[in-house]
């Protein structure tokens, strides 16, 4: 048995193919990094929504990705210019009991998915993904102020639980009726040797980082649990909104480390109008592959 992690940025006119030294067993795809862009123009949002479908055969996961950014009007996504970075994580030649990895998608605002089976009741680590996520108003289209999807998870003994919270505002008492997020899990009992993760919380930077773990990793990866976008003083058009990393690297001389580009949640209209640093951020967390 391993446990093997890949990675792909994507244009929604493309897939991905994940393709592993060993034969997959199973496997999640999340999402690490969106942007999602009407293109040239800025315009009202009526929905919006990514999707994640997965298929693998052997030794290759292949995923495409759907996405909405519209208007009452017809204006559409311009799905050349809008990217996601999706990660891929497999266990592969043979089961790993010590190990779940899960996918549960249409998870409402305010609920828990099903019990989710896990490899044990003493866990080392139980972290919710974004796989996706779906907003929309009812009554039309309007400015944006705040959107937001979050994941949390609940155990009970050798079950748990992923919950959502999600949400789209404007400044004028609009609320999203259509609020669910897409989740995978990834969950690992003190037995589990071939994976280690590190959590960052509350994340808004353009900046580079480190994370450090407490050995040397053969390769990692960086998924989003949540994020948080909030226009700066008001509710305005959009053009471009998105989350999340968009990539990071092994540290050359030191693999205990990994470096992130950035982690930033973000958004913008064609007047200048952008994120509220201190209203807007990202919670991450980075799986890294022992070496040996």
């Amino acid at each position: 048995m391993a446990i093997e992690v890949k990675q792909q940025t994507i244009n929604l006119n493309q897939s991905a193919n994940f393709v592993f030294d060993r034969a997959v067993i199973s496997n999640v795809v999340g999402v690490s990094f969106f942007s999602l862009t009407y293109g040239d123009k800025d315009h009202h949002i009526k929905k919006v929504n990514l999707s994640v479908q997965t298929s693998w055969s052997n030794n290759t996961v292949q995923a495409s990705v759907t996405a909405q950014l519209i208007d009452a009007s017809g204006n559409l996504i311009d799905k050349s210019d809008s990217k996601v970075g999706l990660v891929c994580v497999a266990n592969t030649d043979s089961s790993d009991n010590n190990l779940a990895l899960a996918t549960v998608d249409g998870i409402m605002t305010g609920t828990q998915s099903v019990p989710i089976s896990l490899p044990g009741s003493s866990l080392k680590f139980a972290q919710p993904a974004i796989a996706g996520f779906a907003l929309a108003f009812a009554d039309g289209d309007h400015h944006l102020r705040q959107m937001l999807v979050s994941l949390g998870f609940a155990q009970h003994g050798t079950n748990g639980q992923i919950s959502a919270d999600a949400a789209m505002v404007d400044s004028s008492g609009h609320e999203a009726s259509v609020e669910s997020a897409d989740a995978v899990l990834i969950a690992g009992n003190y037995a589990e040797t071939g994976m280690e993760v590190e959590i960052l919380t509350n994340q808004q930077t353009s900046s580079s980082q480190q994370v450090s773990f407490s050995k040397p990793m053969s390769s990692a990866v960086v998924l989003m649990n949540s994020f948080t976008i909030t226009f700066k003083g008001d509710d305005h058009h959009v053009r471009t909104l998105g989350a999340g990393c968009t990539g990071w690297s092994l540290d050359g001389t030191d693999t205990s480390k990994v470096t992130l580009d950035n982690a930033r949640a973000f958004v913008s209209d064609n007047s200048g109008n952008t994120q509220d640093n201190n209203a807007s951020f990202v919670n991450l967390f980075v799986v890294g592959i022992p070496t040996g």
